[in-house]
């Protein structure tokens, strides 16, 4: 998926969104990676499917 426009990871099993991984990535490598549970602020993100 594609959270706020970067790659990321949306959980969603069976449907129901459990969280969403927003990756920071530099040159290329994971830097940073926040875990976002709260379903207010899963509601605000730019969520996108990342299509081939």
């Amino acid at each position: 998926m594609l959270v706020n426009g970067s790659v990321g990871v949306v959980v969603a099993p069976r449907g129901q969104m459990l969280f969403v991984l927003e990756l920071k990535i530099v040159d290329g490598k994971i830097t940073e990676i926040e875990m976002i549970a709260d379903q207010s602020r899963i509601r605000q993100l730019d969520l996108a499917e990342l299509k081939d």
